[in-house]
């Protein structure tokens, strides 16, 4: 469970081998980009550049396969940022002049 928060805390992904929990393969964003950045001199083989960034492999070549796959999980958002902002900046001030949050728009 420690393993867990403290992944949380530093933002690596952790990915299960088998259904063993004590055999996890740890691997942060940095060193898979450090990994895919080797493989584009071609300068090494795959096996080689994931053995020495300690990333999967087949994560790997699939990542320079599908250079543009997104990197988040789930459909895609139906707000843009700027939209959802700007709806959240719009609820505050209706808040503010009394009329409250809520689903009832009657």
């Amino acid at each position: 469970m420690q393993l867990a928060i403290e992944e949380m805390k530093t933002g690596e992904s952790s990915f299960l081998i088998g259904l063993n929990m004590s055999k996890r393969r740890t691997y942060g964003r940095n060193q898979m980009q450090l990994a895919i950045e080797e493989m584009k001199t071609g300068e090494s083989s795959l096996r080689n550049v994931a053995k020495k960034y300690n990333v999967p492999k087949s994560s790997l070549e699939f990542k320079i396969k599908n250079p543009g796959h997104k990197e988040t999980f789930g459909p895609n958002t139906v707000l843009t940022e700027d939209e959802e902002l700007r709806l959240v900046d719009w609820i505050k001030k209706m808040a503010e002049r009394g009329i409250p949050r809520n689903r009832d728009f009657r």
